[in-house]
């Protein structure tokens, strides 16, 4: 989110309702006072415009309610349109990328198992502070998979996510 919006400035423009912005007061002749705030943009994420700037809700409400601004947010359910506050959570790049989803291109099922032609194997890894931590190779899927959520609880903490 661009700097310079504080919690002042959200307080007076902005109404909170169960993870949804409401404009307080009316912006223009298109939008009136209780109006929902915003739109959602190509990759899922609700987009306010407020003085020629585009801020994104999320951080809008973390600020409105810790009064600051981390440099990552972390949607715990994984679910871009759930802005409420219990579903927001300050993280590190690193946390914030362990609570990401699986890719599309995933054909195992599991983030971090990968069919090594090569060997006949499933590979298993997953990535902590950084560095890509090798897990094993397995001729099973399921104890391939089963590894990765055992090593993704251990490095991961709170922030792991299998899915």
């Amino acid at each position: 989110m661009a700097q310079g919006l504080v919690k002042d400035d959200v307080l007076k423009y902005f109404k909170y309702d169960q993870g949804k912005l409401f404009w307080k007061l009316p912006r223009g002749r298109k939008v009136k006072a209780g109006d929902r705030a915003g739109s959602v943009n190509s990759i899922g994420y609700r987009v306010i415009g407020l003085n020629g700037v585009r801020y994104l809700e999320h951080r809008i409400i973390f600020l409105m309610f810790n009064g600051m601004e981390p440099d990552y947010i972390d949607h715990i359910n994984h679910d871009r349109s759930d802005n409420r506050i219990e579903n927001l959570r300050e993280c590190s790049r690193s946390q914030n990328n362990f609570n990401s989803i699986k890719p599309k291109n995933n054909t195992s099922g599991c983030k971090g198992v990968y069919w090594e032609k090569r060997r006949s194997r499933w590979l298993a890894r997953i990535e902590s502070k950084g560095k890509q931590i090798f897990i094993g190779r397995y001729k099973n899927i399921k104890d391939a998979i089963r590894a990765t959520h055992k090593a993704r609880a251990k490095y991961h903490g709170d922030f792991a996510f299998n899915g």
